[in-house]
């Protein structure tokens, strides 16, 4: 087997899942993978942390210095359904000796986790993207050298570089101690795409949360049949120098929780206080400390719409 010269896209942690054991049993498993990298349309695109596939999807991690061209597929999945025609988990050893290839064709992004922000945090974070390929191949590595043009020096992301910014709290999220991971799932119903958001989690000292418990008595004085006050907001990641990862923008953000931690006799510990919230949209962009190359090739030649319905109707879920 000989592997072209490509233009890298990103490198991931690591793959696994029934599948591919499954074919990577028929085909003799490779020996131990040390680096993983994605391969989107012939194009090589970045580092892997992880990745894993079962009978319906595959599932890939991976930190910063991905292409501009993935992180464009991802930010296509906030408002309309997209496909991979192709992609495919380059598996090689330190001396970028071939160990073994994973083809997933036809593949539809359904699931998309950012890591929780943490200011204690400081294990490396990563994202997570979920895709239900129509098809996977796996083939065992000849050993030929992988002639990728992708760099393994990632910069740096820990949970706890991040900024949290909700419209009129500013005083409130000076000092946030945590932002719970949160999941968006792509869900398609016949012709409707929709997403479905889990609650944004924020964590705050008790004496800095008056705006915020505020906002929720406010919520809950409404009731059900009543009119709320929504805010909108943002998450952004940042690296160690204040350079933008990814920003989640969140609109239509209404509080509906409050937990205190609990009173113990003797604990000298600052108290906190988690309050949660619906968001009704979301969307992502990414920046500069996102990539490793921002000129690398553009993604509009390897995405394209799902092929049952070129611009299905868009709805976010509850």
């Amino acid at each position: 087997m000989k592997i072209a010269r490509v233009m890298a896209v990103g490198a991931m942690l690591a793959v696994s899942g029934s599948i591919v054991a499954e074919q990577r049993a028929a085909a003799e498993a490779p020996s131990p993978v040390l680096v993983r990298h994605l391969e989107v349309g012939g194009v090589a695109s970045g580092a892997l942390m992880r990745a894993s596939s079962d009978a319906s999807s595959a599932t890939l991690a991976f930190g910063t210095g991905m292409s501009r061209g993935f992180y464009d597929a991802i930010k296509n999945a906030f408002v309309r359904r997209s496909v991979l025609p192709t992609f495919a988990v380059i598996e090689m050893d330190a001396a970028r000796k071939l160990q073994g290839r994973t083809d997933f064709h036809n593949a539809l992004i359904t699931e998309i986790a950012f890591p929780a922000g943490d200011g204690a945090g400081k294990d490396a974070a990563f994202m997570t993207v979920k895709w239900a390929p129509e098809r996977v191949r796996y083939k065992k590595g000849d050993g030929s050298e992988v002639k990728a043009e992708f760099t393994p020096h990632q910069k740096t992301w820990l949970p706890s570089n991040f900024k949290l910014k909700i419209d009129g709290l500013d005083g409130a999220l000076a000092h946030v101690a945590k932002v719970d991971a949160i999941t968006v799932k792509m869900i398609t119903s016949g012709p409707i795409y929709r997403l479905d958001c889990s609650p944004v989690a924020v964590t705050v000292p008790a004496a800095d949360a008056r705006l915020l418990e505020e906002w929720h008595k406010a919520s809950v004085q409404a009731g059900p049949n009543g009119s709320p006050v929504k805010k909108n907001g943002s998450l952004t990641y940042l690296t160690p120098t204040g350079e933008e990862i990814i920003t989640l923008t969140f609109f239509g953000l209404g509080i509906f929780k409050m937990t205190p931690d609990k009173a113990e006799a003797g604990n000298e510990n600052v108290r906190r206080v988690k309050y949660e919230m619906h968001c009704e949209q979301i969307r992502f962009s990414y920046g500069g400390g996102a990539t490793w190359a921002m000129n690398d090739v553009p993604s509009d030649p390897f995405l394209r719409p799902a092929a049952e319905s070129s611009r299905p109707a868009f709805a976010l879920a509850r």
